[in-house]
This record gives C-alpha cells, sequence and structure tokens, in this order.
C-alpha cells in the first residue's frame, strides 16, 4: 500500500499544505499528470490543481462524494449534486494504481458514514 503515499511534488505540495489542517493524516496521495495530484487524509479527499497563474485545491467530505470511477489513466470523481465528475489525469505508469486507490477511497467513504 505504501506505492500509494507518493511524495508530492514542490508546487502541487504547497498547493495541498495551504489547505490541509495540521491535525490530518494524509492515508494516500499520488501525484497526477501536468500539476494535479490527489490526497486522501483521514477527514477529506483533496484534489489538486496547481497552475501556473491560478492553483485550486477542492476539500471533499464523504457526504459529498458520490462516487469514484476509473477510466484508463483517467480518476473520475463524482460529487452529489454535480452534473459532471472531475477528472484527475495521471501518467500511464499508474494507471495500475488508480484502481487501489479508488477502492481506498471507497472505503474510507463508507467508514465515515458510519
Amino acid at each position: 500500500m505504501l506505492e500509494l503515499l507518493e511524495e508530492l511534488e514542490p508546487g502541487v505540495k504547497k498547493v495541498f499544505q495551504d489547505h490541509v489542517h495540521m491535525n490530518e493524516l494524509t492515508a494516500l496521495s499520488i501525484n497526477g499528470a501536468r500539476g494535479q495530484a490527489l490526497a486522501l487524509t483521514n477527514h477529506y479527499l483533496y484534489l489538486i490543481f496547481k497552475g501556473f497563474f491560478k492553483s485550486r485545491c477542492q476539500k471533499i467530505s464523504p457526504r459529498e462524494l458520490a462516487g469514484v470511477e476509473v477510466r484508463g489513466k483517467t480518476l473520475e470523481v463524482r460529487l452529489a449534486g454535480a452534473m459532471t465528475p472531475v477528472s484527475m489525469e495521471f501518467a500511464p505508469v499508474k494507471a495500475g494504481l488508480l484502481p487501489s486507490a479508488a477502492e481506498r477511497i471507497r472505503e474510507w467513504q463508507q467508514q465515515k458514514a458510519l
């Protein structure tokens, strides 16, 4: 399971650290393609997008999460009430990690629902 806990790229890591609370423990982190990353803590799922001029970090609670799907090298995160999923691309060499990551996110959501 350690392959699902990568050191985030410096720019992405800075965006993540600006949004995560110091008492959260990171359980999963994977660098995506082109300044994107996924991080799962004991409280929230974070989708991080580092841009040249603008960056964003989407913080998702277990109640907001409607589903997670893997489509090739893309992870799609569906949010409750949203029409379209948030898509995150990963390098082809990381595509094999995505099913395990999606399963870990689903387990996290189920644990938080109890």
